[in-house]
């Protein structure tokens, strides 16, 4: 998988993440997602990774976004 590819070649940069994070959760590798959030929680207080990280762990939870009619 290239988000695997690309979180083993810069761990640091949270870009990565939010991709290998979907790809988890669309295969329902919910070990995945939680290993890929744990690390993306480390990388830092920075808003876009908190901002990511709240919605990732929604996403893991199963947490569904309402849709309009």
């Amino acid at each position: 998988m290239w988000g695997e590819q690309a979180v083993r070649q810069a761990p640091k940069r949270w870009a990565a993440y939010p991709a290998l994070i979907d790809a988890y959760t669309g295969l329902g590798d919910a070990k995945g997602v939680g290993k890929a959030l744990d690390s993306l929680k480390k990388l830092g207080p920075r808003s876009a990774v908190k901002a990511r990280a709240g919605r990732s762990t929604a996403t893991a939870a199963g947490a569904r976004t309402p849709t309009r009619p």
